[in-house]
């Protein structure tokens, strides 16, 4: 929930970055999430997270890879920051 709607979030005017959507389904141990990212892509590093994904912070776009892929989670690209969103698959 945002503190004040309308307004920008932090992070929001980051525009040299790919936006990551993060799906982890549900497991016997916790509830599943969908959650996003930010990857910058001159360092390629992780530069903002969701709360729930924060340990990832800093950390390299390999090592997200298959960190989230041991674990069983799906990114997608949502959009690449200075570019058209990406085109999503129709139903």
């Amino acid at each position: 929930m945002l503190d004040n709607p309308g307004q920008p979030t932090p992070g929001a005017a980051y525009c040299d970055g790919i936006l990551v959507r993060v799906i982890a389904p549900p497991t016997e141990r916790f509830p599943g999430f969908c959650a996003g990212l930010i990857i910058d892509r001159k360092t390629q590093r992780v530069v903002i997270t969701a709360p729930i994904l924060r340990v990832w912070l800093g950390a390299h776009a390999d090592k997200v890879r298959q960190g989230f892929k041991r674990l069983g989670w799906t990114a997608t690209i949502v959009r690449r920051y200075g570019q058209e969103p990406v085109a999503q698959a129709s139903r």
